[in-house]
């Protein structure tokens, strides 16, 4: 349970974000495994499964023996695009960005304007070792996980709240 970081500080050559990747992908498949192996079921939920499987597939041709893997995870039923699941049932009028729909179930971000221009100014000081930008970005990071989750809760419980202002 919880927030679990795939962080690294240095600068991403290829070989550095491939290394980095493949502890999360590692990760990941390891937490199926032992939920197959218990008789449980298992999914991972990401938000725009689009801007996801290309960052997978990235790792796969860094990483060609687990390519296969890869994409046979991004088919599987086990990899489910909340964005998806959000455009196919909730009509709201505008955008379905993750930062526009998460505020609309009861979700805040701690960090003020979490953008994603402003992580890309706090990753530039950020592998130049600037702690606060590191702190920042980890928490930006984080809140796109938990407002992810806290969608997917939403549209999961059994009583869905009125949204304020849409009737």
């Amino acid at each position: 349970t919880g927030y679990r970081a795939f962080v690294t500080w240095t600068a991403l050559t290829p070989a550095v974000e491939t290394e980095n990747s493949l502890r999360f992908w590692r990760w990941l498949m390891n937490v199926r495994q032992r939920c197959h192996d218990a008789g449980l079921t298992f999914a991972a939920y990401c938000y725009n499964a689009g801007a996801e499987n290309t960052y997978l597939r990235r790792l796969g041709l860094a990483e060609d023996t687990i390519a296969a893997e890869i994409e046979g995870f991004i088919a599987s039923d086990e990899w489910i695009d909340v964005l998806k699941v959000w455009d196919s049932q909730v009509i709201t009028g505008g955008s379905s960005s993750l930062k526009r729909v998460a505020p609309l179930v009861g979700f805040g971000w701690e960090i003020d304007d979490p953008g994603g221009g402003d992580s890309m100014a706090k990753h530039d000081l950020a592998v130049h070792g600037d702690g606060d930008a590191q702190n920042w970005l980890l928490t930006y990071n984080r809140g796109d996980v938990e407002a992810t989750l806290a969608v997917r809760a939403w549209m999961a419980s059994a009583e869905v709240p009125a949204i304020d202002g849409v009737e």
